[in-house]
């Protein structure tokens, strides 16, 4: 059930994570924006640059079924997530983000050992995890410009951080 209040933010609420056997990387957004959470799909929002850089940093075309663009992540050990279980929000702007819930991230972290970067999508995720995570994670941590539509930047300045992904598989 979703309540809202008088700023007319209204309670959103994570999805679970994408994990397969032995992911290597975690990927780490702050929380599902208004279409992502109707569609029940990370980045649906088809503005959202996400799964174009993924496939940037992949270096191959991703799909454009959900489910498969889900499992080119985990068979590239590649998980998902959001730094934010629940909170309250006003549309998709992390900005207007109040009375948060942090995932438990420890808990991931402990079942998937074989975790050695996580990469975190935009400043806001950061902050979140900053706040909430900071010293749950001994490995590398890297803070990539957000996928969002609203972070105004080139595409070619947007790619070339995500591209660390990839090198991070490869190394």
């Amino acid at each position: 059930m979703t309540r809202s209040d008088d700023a007319g933010r209204e309670h959103r609420v994570g999805l679970p994570p994408v994990v397969g056997t032995a992911p290597l990387v975690l990927v780490l957004g702050t929380i599902p924006s208004v279409r992502s959470s109707q569609k029940g799909q990370y980045y649906g929002n088809p503005l959202n640059h996400f799964w174009r850089l993924m496939g940037a940093a992949l270096d191959r075309k991703m799909p454009e079924d959900y489910q498969e663009r889900c499992q080119v992540l985990t068979d590239n050990r590649i998980a998902l997530w959001d730094v934010l279980a629940e909170c309250d929000i006003k549309g998709s702007g992390d900005s207007t983000i109040v009375n948060p819930v942090p995932n438990g991230l420890s808990t991931l972290l402990e079942g998937h050992r074989s975790v050695r970067h996580m990469f975190i999508n935009g400043k806001t995720a950061h902050k979140f995890y900053l706040k909430y995570h900071q010293g749950a994670f001994a490995g590398k941590v890297t803070v990539l410009p957000s996928s969002s539509p609203a972070n105004a930047i080139r595409w070619e300045v947007r790619r070339s951080g995500w591209m660390s992904i990839g090198e991070a598989l490869r190394s």
